[in-house]
């Protein structure tokens, strides 16, 4: 039904009871012994937990436009709400450099188009009804929760 209102592939949606379900999952997916998912040093924490659940080795950058060196075994999830951020793009060129695997998450821009990735989900608006968090931007307009778009 998702899929369908919203014109995806159903096969390409996944859902879960929040960002640490959804980080869980990739892990549990992607990720395990003799591989690395690389986190931020100030991220969120969930990268490095669901890695070590997953047996996979957690691997720690500071935010900013280098990556550690990269392996065919390194899983880089890649997250950009707009999927035009400079940093997260210049991130996919060296995943893409070392041959390393990488799942972008995004609403559209130039992450979501057709990449050498192994998994692409979508991050979908705001369903209507819902309470926005200090976090959402419009997808139409790239402004917060009091544009006009989603009011609507």
């Amino acid at each position: 039904a998702i899929g369908e209102v919203h014109g995806l592939d159903p096969g390409r949606i996944i859902c879960g009871v929040g960002s640490d379900e959804i980080i869980t999952f990739l892990c549990q997916a992607y990720a395990g012994p003799g591989t690395e998912v690389i986190h931020t040093e100030h991220g969120f924490s969930m990268y490095r937990i669901s890695a070590l659940a997953a047996s996979a080795t957690p691997v720690q950058v500071i935010r900013n436009y280098h990556l550690p060196p990269l392996t065919k075994d390194t899983l880089v999830v890649l997250c950009s709400f707009s999927g035009n951020t400079e940093e997260t793009l210049t991130a996919f060129d060296a995943v893409e450099q070392a041959g390393a695997r990488g799942i972008a998450i995004t609403t559209g821009g130039t992450l979501k188009e057709p990449r050498d990735l192994i998994g692409s989900l979508p991050c979908p608006a705001r369903p209507p009804g819902t309470t926005a968090s200090r976090r959402f931007r419009c997808p139409a307009c790239s402004r917060g929760s009091r544009c006009r778009h989603a009011a609507s």
